[in-house]
């Protein structure tokens, strides 16, 4: 009995609940978001919010994945914020938690949630909806750059230090 008691505890201890959702194996938080409530965010967030709409298929979103996460783990002590953003669809959700476990992703990242030509309009900055995309915005909430394609490293650190210097 006591090597029961133990394995159900460590069994619960190692499951995490997110709201809506079955309990999943520790890993990263992975929530449902919609265009009105990631505007919501974005104003929460800190100095520079860098918005990164990816999606697993998306093969130049996997290549410039890392350089975000290295990106979001330098910066993050200077009040910028990387949120990332999956364009996958909700039924792909274990692929994406996969990916980002896979990735050391250690911030709640989002799935988009809705329509999604929908989202994309929401998000102006004249987006088609392509992949990778890169939104980033000040303190203010105000977009202050924004990159269809990929970014390497040095280009999006050089387009946040700019606006970080500006404040």
């Amino acid at each position: 009995m006591p090597c029961r008691r133990r394995c159900l505890i460590v069994m619960l201890m190692a499951t995490v609940v997110v709201a809506g959702e079955k309990p999943v194996a520790l890993g990263p938080v992975v929530r449902p978001v919609t265009h009105a409530e990631l505007k919501e965010i974005i104003g929460e967030t800190g100095d520079v919010t860098v918005l990164n709409f990816w999606a697993t298929w998306c093969i130049p979103c996997r290549r410039e994945f890392p350089h975000f996460v290295r990106f979001g783990r330098e910066m993050e002590d200077r009040g910028v914020r990387v949120l990332f953003i999956s364009m996958d669809f909700a039924s792909s959700l274990p692929s994406v938690r996969r990916f980002l476990k896979k990735q050391g992703v250690p911030w709640v990242s989002y799935v988009t949630k809705g329509k999604m030509k929908d989202f994309v309009k929401s998000m102006g900055a004249d987006w088609s909806g392509a992949l990778p995309a890169t939104f980033v915005y000040d303190g203010d909430g105000k977009l202050r750059d924004f990159t269809e394609g990929r970014l390497s490293h040095e280009d999006l650190q050089r387009r946040v230090l700019k606006i970080l210097e500006a404040k």
